[in-house]
């Protein structure tokens, strides 16, 4: 990763565009979307520049930075004037008074790069390819948009405004973020669609009501075998369990990928050989007590799964639940490698818990 992905605050901050061209336009219809004060020098920009100016959405300076001084106190600064000399002496201008620059397509001279996004404010979907693809940049944009409903950001800004209630009136854990999951999947969406984003916080305050006054979650344990190696061949479950764990056991030898499924704030436990059976016996432990684990296993996970079962037996913790990815390959003799053998002409199922 070339580029580390993040969202910059531009509440009473500046941006300059430098250049007045199509390219600064460009980047001018993101750069106007935030609440920085939004500078653009130019000699003859075009007419839409000037209508924004006219509108009070920005200031025109009509010339390219003259002085020492002209620069200083933007945090961004978009350079576009269609001179690779030129944008080259503003950048560096611009980097003394500490600025972080981009050079419209000069990505070895920029210092940050504009993703594509997808924009349901306060929801933004930020693609990028590091400058090595944009055009499958704006497919995947145009995917996620279509993923998106235009509603999105009434759900989020609802739940931004409910933040401080839910955290007063529901415990941190699996009970906030099962309100959460209703809301975002299920309530808000159907709300929104009756009643408009004003019946949302009527919506958010009778859902939390009937989360406080619903029995509490159980805890589980679910093990998840690795199979061949490749995290795609998880199942949905599989990949859910993950996505929603309190804590993630891994045995030695898991690949390091299947964590990168685990829930960000899981906590991570990743025992050597000896230790495998008390880091599983305090997850059961965990488990008894309400908390989701799982605990990750490299090929069919069976060795994990007996130490896990006999002590979640023990301790009178839920049964842990296995759940494969696809087998390891076969090694048999004679046989053609799995490369060059034929494809089976029907479906095969890789999941013992799914129809084909």
């Amino acid at each position: 990763m070339r580029h580390f992905p993040v969202f910059l605050a531009t509440e009473a901050q500046r941006i300059a565009v430098v250049g007045g061209g199509e390219a600064a336009l460009a980047k001018l219809r993101l750069v106007l979307k935030t609440s920085a004060a939004v500078t653009v020098f130019a000699r003859d920009p075009l007419p839409p520049i000037r209508n924004w100016e006219a509108e009070g959405r920005l200031t025109l300076v009509p010339s390219l930075p003259d002085s020492d001084s002209a620069l200083a106190g933007y945090r961004l600064v978009y350079v576009a004037t269609g001179s690779t000399r030129t944008d080259r002496a503003i950048a560096a201008e611009a980097r003394r008074h500490g600025a972080l620059v981009n050079i419209v397509d000069d990505l070895g001279g920029s210092d940050f790069i504009t993703p594509a996004m997808v924009d349901r404010d306060p929801v933004i979907v930020a693609i990028g390819t590091e400058g090595a693809a944009p055009v499958l940049a704006r497919r995947l944009k145009a995917r996620i948009e279509a993923m998106l409903p235009t509603g999105t950001g009434a759900l989020a800004r609802a739940g931004r405004a409910f933040r401080t209630a839910a955290a007063t009136l529901l415990p941190p854990g699996r009970t906030r973020r099962l309100f959460w999951d209703r809301f975002y999947g299920t309530v808000g969406p159907e709300t929104l669609a009756r009643g408009g984003e004003a019946a949302l916080g009527p919506a958010l305050r009778a859902l939390a009501r009937d989360v406080q006054g619903g029995p509490g979650l159980p805890g589980s344990m679910t093990l998840v075998a690795a199979g061949g190696g490749d995290p795609d061949d998880l199942s949905a479950r599989a990949r859910r369990a993950l996505d929603e764990a309190d804590l993630v056991v891994v045995e030695p030898g898991t690949p390091g990928a299947f964590l990168e499924l685990a829930r960000r704030e899981a906590r991570i436990v990743a025992p050597d050989a000896d230790g495998l059976g008390d880091a599983l016996k305090a997850a059961a432990c965990e488990a008894r007590q309400g908390a989701a684990v799982v605990a990750l296993a490299p090929g069919d996970g069976l060795s994990m799964a007996a130490i896990a079962r006999r002590s979640a037996a023990a301790l009178g913790a839920p049964s842990p639940v296995l759940l494969r990815a696809a087998p390891l390959p076969l090694a048999i003799p004679g046989a053609a490698n799995a490369d060059t053998a034929p494809r089976p002409a029907f479906p095969v199922n890789t999941h013992p818990q799914r129809k084909p």
